[in-house]
Parts: structure tokens; C-alpha cells; sequence
């Protein structure tokens, strides 16, 4: 991001409302980029688990009835 844009020309470059701006400027304005960079990968790694949790709570058992491997 540019330090001499003005935020209406760059909120058009990003194709960003200024109240869109304004809103992530007051939640991450003092977010240095390696925490940033952190709190993504905690995001990913959180949804990852949640996933293969999920998966695994409904996933049809493997040697009941309703599987019936070579018929």
C-alpha cells in the first residue's frame, strides 16, 4: 500500500467503500505484519482441526450394513 494515496483513491483502487476503510483501519491499524501473518496461520490451523473433527463425527461407519465392499 502506498503512504501518499489519499483513502477515497485508494479505497476506489481496492474497490473498498471509506466506511470499509475506516472500519479494518480501527480493528488492525496497530497490527504489526508478522502478527498478522501469525494470527492467519493460528485461523488456518483452527479450521483445519475443526474440519477433521466435523469429518469424523459424521463419517459412515466403515463395516456396518450400509457399506458393502465387493457386492
Amino acid at each position: 500500500m502506498e503512504a501518499d494515496l489519499a483513502v477515497p483513491e485508494l479505497c476506489r483502487e481496492l474497490g473498498i467503500s471509506s466506511a470499509t476503510f475506516y472500519k479494518w483501519r480501527s480493528k488492525y491499524g496497530g497490527v504489526d505484519v508478522s502478527l498478522m501473518a501469525r494470527v492467519k496461520e493460528l485461523e488456518a490451523e483452527i479450521v483445519t482441526e475443526a474440519l477433521k473433527k466435523n469429518g469424523e463425527a459424521i463419517s459412515p461407519p466403515r463395516d456396518g450394513p450400509t457399506c458393502r465392499a465387493g457386492s
